[in-house]
């Protein structure tokens, strides 16, 4: 015999307002802490493509930006041959 799957929510209308107000400043907040992580993320990587001799830094910035699946052996091999 199988049971009732229903469920009742007695959550009154004022707590699920401000459930649904904190849930909102949380993906607000969350969303711009990812915004800051890829801007650091960015600045980060610019420093260190600095640090790459200048005759091989389009290189080197064009396979670090390559997608994975989408590497070559040319784009692995700017890895161990430029740092």
């Amino acid at each position: 015999m199988r049971g009732n799957n229903r469920t009742l929510d007695f959550t009154p209308d004022d707590v699920k307002a401000t459930s649904a107000k904190i849930e909102a400043e949380g993906a607000a907040f969350e969303k711009e802490i990812d915004a800051q992580r890829r801007r650091l993320g960015h600045e980060i990587q610019e420093r260190k493509f600095a640090d790459v001799p200048e005759r091989d830094r389009d290189a080197i910035r064009q396979a670090v930006l390559k997608k994975l699946s989408e590497r070559t052996s040319r784009h692995v091999c700017c890895f161990f041959t430029s740092w």
